[in-house]
């Protein structure tokens, strides 16, 4: 029997009438129902590639154990999704035997050498080597040593495994590859670590497609250092192949792994040719792997790449001009939302999550004051401007950030590249003229090069890419801080603003020193004590923090004779995981003061009165620290969202929506965020855990975009399987059935509509994605019932039911009131008439 409440109260009201029981007479069925029914309208080949779809994403994804081992305790971490590597893909039916190993200090945060000689971290050394050296034992399990990726060391991490009768670690290894050619350690470690390279496995490769072609050399340079070919029609079938986020639907190169080669690869050839210089070592593997493809960045300035400018003559002015711009344009994104959305654009990133954002604000969510896309936008401008302050992170309009490759061709000259742009709707832009050439990090002023840009009719087909002249007497990527072709990322700026005043600075030798070696085969105990050392002499962010300090504070700038030392010091220590030769800070080198841009509040400071204490002080802390105060939480229903028979899914949605938000909080708990708008638009303001390092930053932010853009794509494949996912998130047609309509608009009902904000405790900010797992969806709703709009102040309350379940059995229950708003002479039949469409498109 219905119950009569009033409004505010969470029952019915007499008001609905035959639409009651209309409703309470249909069957509420169960989500799973619900999604299986929504499957019946997909074809069988549509089917089956979903299906081929999240079986690749499953093999691209894995969840992996970790311990953090701190001087005094072992943490046990929460299983964490991860990028699946090769070892862990074929050990599959052992993965919850491997083991992620992380050595961190109390407060999580890295471990840091001291300048202080009273500091003696030898305890802290030997429990890293005795936890190396004997294991450790984890609920009746014993996990000894296994190996490391190059990225891991970084992290002062490492992988351990649990033995078994049939499988050992050292199985494991000699499944890897033969590494007995090399003799140096940390070489020897590198190559093993390729294996634990992030990858995507995306074809199998027989030994009659792999042809080996020459390295091209000169005066003791290798000019095709780390790249070779791939045929156009195995490119195709790697884009094919590929889960979303990996590689692009355009793609002229890849960084890859196979066997025990690695690098870059260009899609301008008959069949995949490796050279010399890309293979590492002997491997039976021979499955393709993506690291990534080609794909274009905007360019943002950093501390040293300003440094650098600055010391080779770029005025102070030009700096603050770009910073002045960038500025006035982020404040420009929450007011106009044109502007916005080609900002969004072009800072495009991997998973599409900027893309998303933008097409909420072409369809005027944003100028709505949509409470979810205008925090999501907030996020954006805030984090940029955080990172301009804390990092001199300057978006340069006039530039780009591409991948390095060779000119095949042989056809440019000596300091001259090819850089060709795709366009979503415009023609191909063929970069010409000088152009600033470098890449990070850079200390040395001969790391900035100026080179010319021309078209080159043979590189037609190459876009998205740096491509590098095979001529000359030494090879422009090992002159830009000693950069090769094996996926190494290279800046260009065609802004004259930013042109040197001096050019001719020689390039610095970035020759890697000799590697110490051992007499005979390296043992595994070696691979341990190298791990140990790495740990001890790690001091490549002081290295760099030196450097910046005694430029700011010399009349020489970067020229400073300490600062060229500090660079080639900085070189050394970059290759230090590679060669094993530590990179030795001298007291010489270490400075006395340091500038308040660096914000060392435990050491001697001083107002910098350089172009990056100017840019420092040039943003208030007040922007950003406080950004939690401006989000916004005025949640409005949209009645435009309103269709008739939304009213079944209601129940199951509330349901749902609890799911999905506590996966969310999941991921936000794992990663230390602490809003849900950080963690959707993927600008991160404040980590609640330490990030040490930019690589470590970037690195996270990268895990949390695909975790959330994962998240989004299984969601949106049960519920919503009409919808693009996957790789073909950007296809424009796909069909949207009246079911799919009704279940969108109770995904926004229970999220926006204020009867179900009573839920939320007064601390407990609501979360507001929930609907847009189906923005297509809403967006051509809203464009629907358009009208709907225009007389919003005068439209009536119509309430509907929802249904609810009850803990002790099936039988249904009224458990609140549903109100949506409709105009007072418009009828159900009228809405359902205005929302039926079988398909659309997303522009």
């Amino acid at each position: 029997m219905l119950a009569t409440k009033k409004r505010g109260d969470h029952g019915y009201r007499k008001t609905l009438g035959e639409l009651l029981k209309h409703v309470s007479e249909q069957d509420l069925r169960l989500p799973v129902e619900q999604n299986q029914q929504g499957r019946l309208s997909l074809s069988r080949k549509e089917e089956k590639q979903r299906q081929q779809q999240k079986q690749r994403q499953q093999n691209s994804l894995v969840k992996v154990n970790k311990v953090s081992i701190t001087p005094t305790s072992i943490r046990l971490e929460h299983p964490k999704n991860e990028t699946a590597n090769r070892v862990l893909r074929h050990f599959k039916n052992d993965l919850n035997r491997f083991l992620r190993v992380q050595f961190i200090d109390e407060n999580e945060s890295r471990i840091h050498n001291s300048f202080r000689p009273q500091h003696n971290h030898n305890l802290l050394y030997r429990r890293i080597e005795r936890v190396l050296r004997y294991g450790i034992d984890i609920h009746g399990r014993h996990y000894t040593f296994l190996a490391f990726s190059s990225s891991q060391l970084r992290e002062h991490g490492c992988w351990f495994f649990s033995d078994t009768e049939k499988l050992t670690t050292d199985d494991i290894r000699t499944w890897m590859g033969d590494f007995s050619r090399d003799n140096v350690v940390a070489k020897y470690a590198a190559r093993m670590g390729q294996c634990f390279s992030s990858t995507q496995e995306v074809a199998n490769i027989s030994c009659k497609e792999i042809m080996k072609i020459p390295d091209i050399k000169r005066n003791g340079y290798t000019f095709s250092d780390g790249v070779g070919l791939i045929s156009q029609k195995m490119a195709k079938d790697v884009i094919a192949a590929s889960y979303r986020g990996y590689i692009r639907p355009l793609a002229s190169a890849f960084q890859v792994r196979l066997g025990g080669a690695k690098g870059g690869l260009l899609g301008k050839n008959k069949k995949l040719a490796l050279r010399d210089s890309q293979i590492k070592f002997e491997s039976k593997h021979k499955k393709l792997e993506i690291i990534r493809s080609a794909s274009p960045s905007p360019t943002y300035l950093n501390r040293q790449v300003v440094l650098l400018l600055s010391s080779l003559g770029v005025g102070d002015e030009i700096f603050l001009t770009l910073l002045s711009n960038m500025k006035e344009q982020l404040d420009k994104v929450l007011t106009d939302p044109i502007h916005c959305a080609a900002t969004l654009r072009a800072n495009g990133d991997e998973f599409g999550i900027y893309g998303n954002m933008a097409r909420l604000v072409d369809r005027g969510f944003l100028e709505a004051k949509d409470p979810f896309i205008t925090n999501l936008v907030q996020m954006f401008r805030v984090s940029k401007l955080r990172e301009a302050k804390k990092k001199a992170k300057i978006h340069v309009p006039n530039a780009i950030t591409v991948m390095g490759v060779l000119d095949e061709t042989n056809t440019l000259k000596e300091n001259q590249i090819f850089c060709q742009l795709s366009a979503r709707k415009k023609k191909n832009r063929v970069i010409k003229g000088p152009c600033v050439l470098y890449r990070s990090p850079s200390l040395h002023p001969g790391d900035i090069r100026m080179v010319e840009a021309v078209d080159c009719p043979d590189l037609h087909d190459l876009y998205d890419v740096v491509v590098f002249p095979q001529q000359g007497s030494r090879d422009l990527p090992s002159m830009c801080s000693g950069g090769d072709l094996d996926g190494d990322i290279y800046s260009i700026i065609w802004d004259s603003r930013l042109f040197p005043a001096i050019r001719d600075t020689k390039p610095m030798n970035h020759q890697p020193i000799e590697s110490p070696k051992v007499e005979g085969s390296v043992s595994i105990n070696d691979i341990k004590r190298f791990f140990v050392d790495y740990i001890i002499n790690d001091n490549l962010g002081q290295i760099a923090n030196a450097h910046m300090a005694i430029a700011d504070n010399s009349s020489q700038d970067a020229f400073d004779l300490t600062c060229i030392s500090l660079a080639k010091l900085h070189s050394e220590a970059v290759d230090f995981p590679k060669t094993g030769a530590v990179a030795i800070l001298e007291n010489r080198h270490r400075p006395t003061r340091y500038p308040d841009f660096m914000e060392k509040t435990d050491k001697l400071t001083y107002t910098s009165k350089k172009i990056l204490g100017q840019l420092y002080r040039a943003i208030e802390a007040t922007e950003f620290e406080k950004y939690r105060d401006q989000l916004q939480f005025d949640i409005k229903y949209d009645p435009r969202m309103f269709v008739e028979g939304m009213v079944k899914y209601i129940w199951s949605a509330r349901e749902q929506k609890k799911q999905y938000d506590q996966n969310l909080r999941e991921l936000m708990n794992q990663y230390g965020i602490a809003t849900e708008s950080e963690l959707l638009s993927g600008s991160i303001v404040n980590w609640l855990k330490r990030e040490d390092g930019p690589d470590k930053f970037h690195e996270t932010r990268y895990e949390v975009r695909r975790e959330v853009t994962r998240l989004r794509d299984e969601w949106r494949r049960v519920h919503f399987p009409g919808l693009p996912s996957g790789k073909n998130h950007r296809r424009k047609s796909f069909k949207v059935t009246q079911e799919d309509k009704c279940k969108a608009a109770a995904f926004y009902y229970v999220t926006y509509h204020h009867s179900e904000q009573y839920k939320y405790k007064k601390k407990r900010k609501p979360m507001l994605s929930f609907p847009w797992l189906a923005q297509e969806i809403l967006c051509r709703l809203a464009r629907e019932n358009h009208s709907f709009n225009e007389r919003i102040d005068t439209i009536p309350e119509l309430d509907i039911m929802s249904f609810g379940r009850n803990s002790g059995g099936n039988k249904r229950k009224s458990t609140s009131t549903a109100t949506a708003t409709i105009p007072d002479d418009t009828t159900t039949e009228d809405i359902a008439n205005s929302s039926t469409a079988s398909s659309m498109t997303d522009e």
